[in-house]
């Protein structure tokens, strides 16, 4: 999903999404190699503190002389780790699905609506 997301701004060339060796989740960051130098730094500059499912990004463009060896290399997922995420994502599943779920989107947007016209802003948030 990430390497689809960053390819709106030109060709990826690699993608390493670090995980928790204990659950497999995501640690939060990630490193992207771009085809060409000025195409990372468009996008480092465009993506900085942009939020992207529910975090904020921090964007730097490393130079080639930091690269190391090591930079690339994916470990193999243990069984346990597949599973735990495996787990996760049923989690995240049933929640997108539940009705208190849709009860809670629908407070945090009439929130929302109420603090925009509290503001003096004519807008309706469309599904209110």
């Amino acid at each position: 999903q990430l390497k689809k997301f960053f390819m709106q701004f030109g060709i990826v060339r690699k993608c390493k999404l670090f995980r928790s060796a204990k659950t497999g989740g995501s640690k939060g960051f990630a490193f992207l190699q771009f085809e060409s130098a000025e195409t990372a730094q468009t996008v480092s500059d465009a993506m900085q503190g942009y939020f992207l499912h529910d975090r904020q990004l921090v964007s730097h463009v490393v130079p080639t002389s930091k690269h190391h060896d090591g930079m690339w290399k994916m470990r193999k997922p243990t069984e346990e780790m597949v599973e735990e995420a495996k787990k996760n994502e049923e989690k995240i599943e049933k929640n997108v699905d539940s009705a208190k779920s849709k009860e809670d989107l629908l407070r945090r947007l009439t929130e929302k609506q109420n603090k925009l016209n509290e503001m003096g802003i004519d807008f309706q948030i469309p599904g209110l």
